[in-house]
């Protein structure tokens, strides 16, 4: 039991280590190159796309919720039974995929909310590259 938790820890420590964007954070821009850095700002733009992607499919799940609950009161009016229990019933799994998809982005995507810090970073380490460069 011992090994399972050390393992797991491990790994996560590995993960986090590999994740360079959440090492431009840690340990600053100044340890890439500038096809690296450049590289990563890529990387960001099309983490950027993914999330918004993604977010906008889950609101498109929470937005249909909303039919779900006026199909529901109409069962209820209607006295339909079968109807409302299959709305009630989409009503639940829809709030379910939309709470199980928010902690997947936040699992998937850790250094989102952070992008904008990142970016930044990023474009002044390269600027000042540039001006070193172009001091020399």
């Amino acid at each position: 039991m011992r090994h399972f938790f050390l393992d797991r820890h491990l790994r996560k420590i590995e993960k986090e280590a590999n994740d360079d964007l959440l090492m431009i954070i840690e340990a600053g821009p100044q340890y890439y190159t500038n096809q690296e850095l450049y590289h990563l700002l890529d990387k960001l733009g099309l983490q950027e796309y993914e999330v918004l992607q993604f977010n906008r499919k889950l609101f498109l799940i929470l937005a249909s919720v909303s039919v779900w609950f006026i199909l529901l009161f109409f069962a209820y009016a209607v006295d339909i039974s079968w109807l409302s229990n299959l709305m009630t019933f989409l009503i639940l799994s829809f709030i379910l995929a939309f709470a199980v998809g928010k902690i997947y982005l936040h699992q998937k995507f850790r250094t989102y909310k952070s992008s904008g810090l990142i970016r930044s970073i990023i474009q002044q380490e390269l600027e000042r590259r540039q001006k070193d460069a172009s001091i020399s």
